[in-house]
């Protein structure tokens, strides 16, 4: 349960090599102070990150691959033309079938991001599981957001806790989590009843 995409060997290497065609876009070049990851920095044979534009269904969302190859394989079909997606990405009843994927050569680190839980069950279960999830168990699931995107976090053993992102700080398209990311999470309480009226006694005069 976690956002990251599984890619074989070969794609990975395919994917940033394309990146490295494209690295004299890179935004860091025109803005030196911005931090973050760029292609230049990873070595071919060690990559163990890359930042995704995954475009299928007239849809654009950002993922990343973050180490793993496909589990599953498809008679008939060239093993690295396989891509095997997070299944929070898309639709359970229409999955894609053709993807097209990207490898940006370059993702700002975001310095702050809100998270706002989809209902109050959410927020509690949020707040049950603080402790996991400011323990690393949030970065185990998701390195690469963007605005108003969708987040399903696996919380315990079987539960789930939706979120939307509000607004990542960096105006990019989409930004990468680290360690060093100040998470802020809207509070989504339940509403309280309204109090009824006391009872007025009536005594006759």
């Amino acid at each position: 349960k976690n956002l990251f995409v599984r890619l074989t060997s070969q794609t990975v290497q395919d994917l940033f090599q394309e990146a490295i065609i494209h690295n004299d876009t890179l935004p860091h070049q025109s803005s030196p102070s911005l931090e973050g990851w760029s292609v230049d920095e990873e070595a071919l044979d060690t990559i163990n990150f890359l930042p995704l534009q995954i475009s299928f269904s007239d849809r654009v969302l950002y993922a990343s691959y973050n180490g793993g190859a496909p589990s599953l394989e498809r008679e008939g079909t060239d093993p690295n033309q396989i891509v095997e997606l997070p299944s929070s990405l898309f639709s359970p009843q229409s999955p894609p079938t053709n993807v097209h994927i990207r490898a940006l050569p370059f993702i700002a680190n975001a310095d702050k991001v809100s998270l706002e839980p989809l209902s109050p069950e959410d927020w509690e279960l949020l707040e049950i599981h603080c402790d996991y999830l400011e323990s690393g168990g949030f970065l185990r699931q998701v390195t690469v957001i963007n605005a108003s995107q969708i987040l399903h976090l696996a919380v315990g053993s079987q539960d789930v806790a939706r979120v939307r992102v509000v607004n990542p700080a960096e105006p990019n398209a989409c930004c990468r989590l680290v360690a060093t990311t100040e998470v802020v999470v809207i509070p989504k309480t339940r509403k309280k009843p309204p109090t009824a009226s006391p009872e007025l006694g009536l005594l006759p005069t």
